[in-house]
């Protein structure tokens, strides 16, 4: 008894098959004060009535055997001052088992400047207890905010054995540090990249969604490169236009003046030949036949000039198609260039930064089994 912690009681209940131990933060004594003479009477006549003699001493091996039974048998272990215990919340409240565990938040953070990441992660870590103390390898990882912690167990429930030396107040602060090395070493942000583009995804993001932020951007950039193209042929597909503009309008002049020049020999034609069968001078005949074999020659120039104009027209047209067809497929070249499924997506692992990790709430943690 005389190693036993200080504030640390023996406690025997008729209920139970073994005595526990039983430690306190404090201890008050609720006696009234000082006995009167009656009093004093009273209990000098009882001590020879039979008075239960007060149970004998325990070696302290003795007690060491007495607890490690009651905590193999399912009773709570007693836990050394300052190591916080928690429970986590049962399915029900009847025959809910406690395994040991080791628990606490961990805030961590993620800095890549070259790719413009600036992240904050909050997990729970909630890792197996060994006699050498959490395994942090082997620790469940869980959402830091879908975790819900009771101060008191489930009724009636039952505990397994939790080696002492893994609780115990120098070895218990001494696991939060080990879990920020451990973070340090393993944790990782995965991202995504596009070299191409200088774009990263956000923290958590899947490929898909980082594929259509990327289909977004690439839309932009082919976009203003159409528009850098079209303003590029804008001043060819111009001229030619113009050109054939005023090769059609030639082309009207020059059928209405064969027009003209037809009506115009066919009324010579028809004088000349009105004269000679009518009569007349023989000169005056003469010359009319030559004015209208004149015009007949014109004819013939006109029609020329309108095969002319109208082989400019077409061959403009042709020009200003060929040029729009080539523009046309140097849009296309673009679309593939742009093509968000072909461009390159690399990813990357960011390192927690060490001296920003910060763990809280470490605590013995007692989960249904």
């Amino acid at each position: 008894m005389s190693s036993m912690p200080q504030r640390t009681f023996l406690m025997r209940n008729v209920h139970d098959a073994a005595p526990v131990l039983l430690r306190t933060r404090w201890a008050l004594s609720y006696l009234r004060g000082p006995l009167t003479s009656a009093e004093i009477a009273r209990l000098a006549a009882s001590e020879g009535k039979g008075a239960t003699p007060p149970a004998p001493a325990m070696e302290p091996a003795a007690v060491t055997t007495q607890r490690a039974r009651a905590s193999t048998s399912g009773s709570r272990p007693i836990v050394p001052a300052g190591v916080p215990e928690k429970f986590m919340a049962a399915a029900g409240n009847q025959g809910v088992e406690y395994e040991p565990r080791i628990g606490a938040r961990v805030r961590a953070h993620f800095v890549d400047a070259k790719a413009g990441l600036d992240a904050w992660e909050n997990w729970y870590y909630l890792a197996p207890l060994t006699a050498q103390g959490p395994d942090w390898e082997a620790a469940e990882i869980c959402n830091a905010d879908a975790i819900q912690l009771l101060d008191a167990p489930a009724p009636n429930a039952t505990f397994a054995d939790v080696a002492g030396s893994a609780i115990a107040a120098k070895a218990f602060a001494q696991h939060g540090k080990s879990l920020a090395d451990h973070v340090y070493r393993t944790s990782s942000l995965a991202i995504l990249r596009c070299p191409d583009l200088k774009l990263t995804s956000a923290p958590g993001g899947s490929e898909s969604e980082f594929r259509a932020r990327l289909a977004l951007a690439l839309r932009e950039k082919r976009d203003a490169a159409v528009d850098v193209l079209r303003r590029k042929y804008a001043s060819k597909l111009d001229t030619l236009e113009d050109r054939a503009r005023k090769a059609e309008q030639k082309l009207v002049r020059e059928k209405e003046q064969s027009s003209q020049q037809t009506m115009s020999s066919a009324l010579s034609v028809g004088g000349s030949l009105l004269g000679a069968l009518f009569g007349g001078r023989r000169s005056s005949a003469f010359g009319k036949a030559s004015s209208a074999a004149k015009s007949v020659g014109r004819i013939g120039k006109e029609r020329t000039d309108v095969a002319h104009a109208e082989a400019d027209l077409t061959a403009l047209q042709q020009q200003h198609a060929a040029l729009e067809a080539e523009l046309a497929d140097e849009i296309a070249a673009l679309e593939s260039k742009f093509d968000a499924g072909a461009i390159a997506v690399e990813q990357s692992a960011i390192k927690a930064r060490k001296s920003d990790t910060a763990v809280t709430d470490l605590a013995l943690v007692w989960q249904p089994a």
